[in-house]
C-alpha cells in the first residue's frame, strides 16, 4: 500500500492487511470505520491479488478444493450442486468511500451506499464454516435485524464453490430468510 500511495502521490493513513480471501471486504469495513470514527471525508480502500505461491496452490489441491479440468462437470460456480470445486484467480477492485457530507458538497454521484457493514468469526474452523449454518443467519441477522426489504436486493456470500461452506451458507440464508 505504501507504493501504491507514493506513486500516486495521496498522503495520510496507510493500512494494509492479508486476510486471504475476505481482505477486500475487511478494506470496505476498515475505510467504513475510518469515515465513522475519524476527521476524514473520504477513503480509498481495495484489494489486488498477486502471483500464487506454489504452497498455496499445493495446499488447495491437498484440500480437493480446486476445480479440476479432467473432471465430468465443467461447473466451478458457487451453490451449483455440481460443482467440482473452485477456480483461483487474480485480480484488483478499488472503491472510493466518501461521508454523505462530503458527496453533498462536491455534488458527487452517488453509485452506491452502505447502509450496514459487519464482520464476524464463528470461531468454528479455520477454513470451514459450521455445516449448520447457525453462523452464516446469527450474522445476516445482526446486519439486517428485522430490516430486511426487497429493496436491498443483495446480499454479498462468500461463495467458496465447495461442498461444505456452500452447504452451510445456504442452510444459514434459508434459516434466516424462513425465521
Amino acid at each position: 500500500p505504501s507504493l501504491f500511495s507514493k506513486q500516486c502521490d495521496w498522503k495520510g493513513s496507510v493500512i494494509g492487511m492479508n486476510t486471504a480471501c475476505v481482505s477486500g471486504i475487511n478494506a470496505v469495513y476498515t475505510g467504513l470505520s475510518l469515515l465513522l470514527s475519524e476527521d476524514v471525508n473520504i477513503v480509498i480502500v481495495g484489494a489486488m491479488e498477486e502471483e500464487l505461491p506454489d504452497f498455496l496452490i499445493a495446499a488447495y489441491k491437498n484440500m480437493q478444493v480446486l476445480h479440476s479440468p479432467s473432471s465430468d462437470t465443467i461447473s466451478f460456480c458457487p451453490f451449483d450442486q455440481d460443482a467440482s470445486g473452485f477456480m483461483l484467480s487474480q485480480g484488483a477492485a478499488f472503491f472510493v468511500l466518501e461521508k454523505e457530507a462530503s458527496v453533498r458538497r462536491r455534488n458527487a454521484k452517488v453509485w452506491a451506499w452502505i447502509k450496514n457493514m459487519i464482520i464476524m468469526n464463528e470461531a468454528y474452523h479455520m477454513t470451514r464454516l459450521n455445516p449448520d449454518g447457525t453462523g452464516v443467519a446469527r450474522l445476516i441477522e445482526r446486519v439486517l435485524g428485522n430490516d430486511w426489504t426487497e429493496t436491498n436486493g443483495y446480499v454479498n456470500c462468500h461463495g467458496t464453490a465447495t461442498r461444505l461452506n456452500d452447504l452451510a451458507e445456504i442452510r444459514g440464508l434459508n434459516y434466516f430468510f424462513k425465521n
